[in-house]
């Protein structure tokens, strides 16, 4: 905490800060209004006023390129005149009707708040359609520092290696919270109802505190902007070969109003080696919001619905064992105000409802059918506040938060138990429980010299657990901390050298301390000691950003405290043959890696974009972490033309892992390939096409222990219809 607390106090004695201001319009010099405007390679962008207007801290000479992200989440990438000065007002001129695809010299994170040295992308709706991800995890696995694994369909997206909760999912700005101990799933938002992704790499717990270690993937809603004009899209793919499916979404925007709806189901597929795997489900997702002007201050009201049905984790089809998600919901009412002007600010206020429920079925040598389902459900309020200024001598960012999870519990049902099996089992192993946190955050940045500039950040969380079983009722008060230091040296236009200290932290969820039952990994017993993980970050990354073409190099090491580790009994020695295991603190972890991106755009070539990363992590106690992904290699390379046509392949290399983790294998290593082409077929309708797993390799699904050869090549084909009204 004093570590933390004396950059501050010593920011406050240097020299002034500076900012510059633009103002953004369309072709016809109307302004755009509720846009965000974001340097190249940072978070946190400022929104336009109802004049076009915006204001943006530092200099000119550090930025070349901005990333605009319009009111209906349209993505456009704008160069900076070279002559522009830091006391002109600078006036961008941008296409609404132009929506960027992949742009390598482009990324950022406008809508997530995080420090100076972490990796940021964006990826637009036109580009989530071109790549036809299927599922947040598979569009997650395209950056660097993921494990590009053919997972379940409940997968969790993890930034790092950090999994297991260590990764932040929000949903149009608000943190998604949860008592899965995997983490949130990412696989019950349909992909057809996404606004746009932005991801930020490293961590980010000053803004928004337990789970942002590893990172903060957001989610987004297809919002309208003010008054927009009317547009009807649909959408439709279906996929054959060993991963076969189809989907279908349809999108209605006007005057502010936004109707979007999305349904996807995959059928039960095949591995790669001709054997039959369980593994089929269905998404459906639902979004309707209002987009209006009260003032000065741009408003958003949405609700939102997403389903994962008969969800059935991969594995062989014929082994008598069968982990299926029948049903995971949730639903979320969110307000959002973005409030321009010299003092900006941000205001989410959020209510959400959710379930899921877990069943484990087995088939015994008798052919006689047990299982056993974990039926979990909550209820989250929250609200978070956020001011943006600047002054004569720094700018700022403070903030508070407020968040209620309550009604918590877990309910436990079975059929065809007989004996000791079905007296080990608590009908309702977690009830009445609930956790309550009040936070408060803020940073300070401010330039020591035109090339030099500081920050620091810190937030206080006192929060408060309470969790009630059979035998007695838990209650824990604590009071967490996180914050951040970083040194930011520009090298003239484009380069950016930072390095950057941070703390930050991880609560257990009520599950893992107090949650005695089935679970989708097999029996969890509990464990009331378990402490919080305290996370310390030292990051060092090296970018430069120019026209066309974008370099970043990120060095990490993350050293965690208390880790939190699964740890197994003996496989299958419990009830039904499941396997029993319980979360434990394990000492000391370390997480360090080697991430690298590195793009370049030309007119005559087309758009190149490679990713590499190496990545270790031990717990306390020397064992190998679970999550590290294997060290990697992608390359991808895109082109379009004029007419609207495109194409685009990517080549995927991974090494062999020799350092498993709990309830993981060593896994070989292997080279895949993915192809697509998009053809524009007249009056607003599009055809892609694409093949999946091109060379047909026989890989593992992941590096779990029990994971079956994945499916292999997989055709889609995809039509796409647009139209617009003015």
């Amino acid at each position: 905490m004093a570590l933390l607390g004396l950059p501050i106090l010593a920011v406050c004695a240097i020299s002034p800060a500076r900012a510059w201001s633009g103002r953004l319009i369309d072709l016809a010099g109307d302004p755009l209004v509720g846009a965000r405007v974001t340097p190249v390679a940072t978070t946190g962008g400022a929104v336009t006023g109802p004049d076009g207007r915006f204001k943006l801290p530092g200099t000119l000479t550090d930025v070349s390129t901005v990333l605009v992200e319009l009111a209906d989440g349209t993505t456009l990438v704008v160069d900076l005149p070279r002559q522009a000065g830091d006391d002109e007002e600078l006036v961008l001129q941008v296409d609404p009707g132009r929506q960027v695809t992949l742009d390598v010299s482009a990324p950022a994170a406008g809508q997530i708040h995080a420090p100076p040295a972490a990796p940021t992308r964006s990826f637009s709706t036109r580009e989530i359609s071109e790549r036809a991800s299927g599922s947040l995890q598979q569009l997650v696995s395209s950056l660097p520092g993921t494990e590009r694994s053919v997972e379940d369909p409940d997968a969790v997206p993890v930034l790092r290696g950090l999994g297991q909760g260590r990764t932040l999912l929000l949903l149009d700005g608000a943190a998604i919270q949860t008592e899965r101990r995997a983490g949130v799933s990412g696989g019950v938002f349909e992909q057809g109802t996404w606004g746009g992704i932005d991801i930020v790499r490293g961590p980010a717990s000053v803004v928004y505190g337990s789970a942002a270690m590893g990172g903060v993937v957001l989610v987004k809603s297809p919002w309208d902007g003010v008054d927009g004009p009317r547009r009807l899209a649909a959408e439709t793919e279906w996929r054959e070969g060993d991963a076969g499916g189809y989907a279908a979404a349809l999108r209605w925007r006007r005057d502010g109003w936004s109707v979007a709806a999305g349904s996807r189901r995959g059928k039960a597929p095949r591995g790669a080696d001709g054997a039959p795997l369980d593994g089929q489900y269905r998404q459906q997702s639902l979004f309707a919001g209002k987009t209006w002007l009260a003032g000065r201050t741009l408003m958003r009201l949405g609700l939102r619905t997403d389903r994962l049905a008969d969800a059935e984790r991969l594995g062989p089809a014929e082994d008598g064992r069968l982990t299926v998600v029948p049903e995971e919901t949730l639903h979320r009412l969110t307000w959002h105000l973005d409030i321009p002007g010299r003092r900006e600010g941000e205001i989410i206020a959020w209510a959400a409802d959710a379930e899921r429920a877990v069943t484990q079925r087995r088939v015994g040598d008798d052919q006689a059918v047990s299982a056993l389902t974990a039926i979990t459900r909550q209820r989250d309020l929250g609200a978070r506040g956020l001011w943006r200024g600047q002054q004569e001598s720094f700018d700022w960012l403070a903030g508070a938060e407020l968040r209620s999870r309550f009604d918590v519990e877990t309910k436990i049902s079975a059929t065809g138990l007989l004996g000791e099996a079905a007296t080990l089992l608590d009908e309702r192993p977690l009830f009445d429980a609930s956790e309550r946190a009040i936070a408060l955050f803020g940073q300070l940045n401010r330039r020591l010299s035109e090339r030099v500039a500081v920050s620091a950040g810190l937030r206080l969380e006192p929060l408060k657990s309470e969790a009630s079983s059979a035998e007695s009722t838990q209650v824990r008060r604590t009071t967490a901390t996180a914050g951040t230091l970083a040194l930011d040296t520009s090298f003239g236009r484009g380069g950016h050298l930072v390095a950057q200290l941070a703390r930050g932290f991880r609560e257990p969820t009520l599950s893992q301390r107090f949650y005695r039952g089935i679970t989708g990994r097999g029996l969890l017993i509990d464990n009331r000691e378990l402490q919080r993980e305290v996370s310390r970050h030292v990051d060092v990354a090296w970018r430069l950003v120019r026209k066309n073409r974008f370099v970043e190099i990120a060095l990490f090491d993350t050293r965690i405290e208390d880790v939190i580790v699964r740890n197994f009994d003996q496989p299958g020695s419990g009830p039904l043959g499941l396997d029993v295991y319980r979360f434990a603190n394990a000492g000391r972890a370390t997480v360090r890696g080697l991430e690298l991106t590195a793009g370049l755009t030309s007119t005559r070539s087309g758009q190149w974009q490679l990713t590499l990363h190496r990545l270790r992590g031990e717990d306390g106690f020397d064992r190998s972490l679970a999550d590290i992904p294997a060290d990697g290699l992608d390359v991808l390379w895109s082109g379009h033309d004029q007419r609207g046509r495109w194409l685009r392949a990517e080549l995927r290399a991974r090494a062999r892992d020799e350092h498993p983790g709990p309830g993981e294998r060593v896994t070989p290593g292997y080279v895949t390939a993915d192809v697509a082409v998009g053809l524009p077929l007249g009056r607003g309708v599009t055809l892609r096409i694409g093949v999946t797993n091109l060379l047909d390799q026989p890989l593992l699904a992941s590096a779990r222990d029990d994971a079956p050869i994945a499916p292999g090549r997989t055709g889609s084909i995809k039509l796409t219809f647009a139209s617009d009204e003015d």
